[in-house]
């Protein structure tokens, strides 16, 4: 079921992912056109809004890098703590793909 996504800056409705861009600010998942990401990182709110967007290819890697290196010390330190925080970045990415990038066309 196909549902409107709507831009943070212009409230237009992004119809297609090609145009999207979903950033993490300040515990919230926002999604924008990707002309209002540029523009919105250009004015006073660039400082608070994150410079990597949660649905690009380099965050993709990063996140799978994060979670490999948080496995990997809980592993080597024995201390199981990393486990559940490994699991951060990459429960907020498929929070960003459930909640906006599914809905939207290719």
């Amino acid at each position: 079921m196909k549902r409107p996504i709507y831009c943070e800056k212009c409230y237009d409705e992004i119809e297609y992912c090609s145009e999207l861009v979903v950033v993490f600010r300040f515990l919230k998942i926002c999604a924008y056109h990707d002309k209002c990401y540029a523009d919105e990182m250009k004015g006073l709110n660039g400082m608070v809004t994150s410079n990597t967007s949660l649905n690009s290819l380099t965050a993709n890697v990063i996140v799978g890098m994060y979670f490999f290196l948080c496995i990997f010390f809980a592993i080597i330190s024995r201390r199981w703590i990393g486990v559940p925080i490994a699991f951060i970045l990459p429960c907020i990415r498929m929070y960003s793909w459930l909640a906006i990038e599914r809905h939207l066309k290719a």
